[in-house]
């Protein structure tokens, strides 16, 4: 997973800066230096700061092509939201 989201995050975002972490319930964040992106455990993922919609759709695309996971399993909680529910 680690891998995927490196891969992911550089391939969209400037690579300089970005950091990769678990907290403490197992979820997963990724970060630049204004932006950030929280995958929960529950599968639930936000993302916020200087983040555009088109940056944060396609990291999310690139992170399934990476998990070989459907890009129609990331089904956005509301319209024009930044918050995504994966219906895997």
């Amino acid at each position: 997973m680690i891998c995927a989201l490196r891969g992911a995050a550089r391939s969209v975002f400037a690579p300089r800066g970005i950091t990769i972490g678990m907290d403490h319930e197992r979820g997963f964040n990724v970060a630049g230096p204004e932006w950030g992106i929280v995958l929960e455990r529950s599968g639930e993922i936000t993302g916020g700061g200087k983040l555009s919609q088109e940056s944060y759709e396609q990291f999310l695309h690139a992170v399934c092509d990476r998990l070989q996971i459907s890009h129609v399993a990331l089904q956005p909680r509301e319209e024009n939201d930044l918050a995504f529910s994966p219906s895997l």
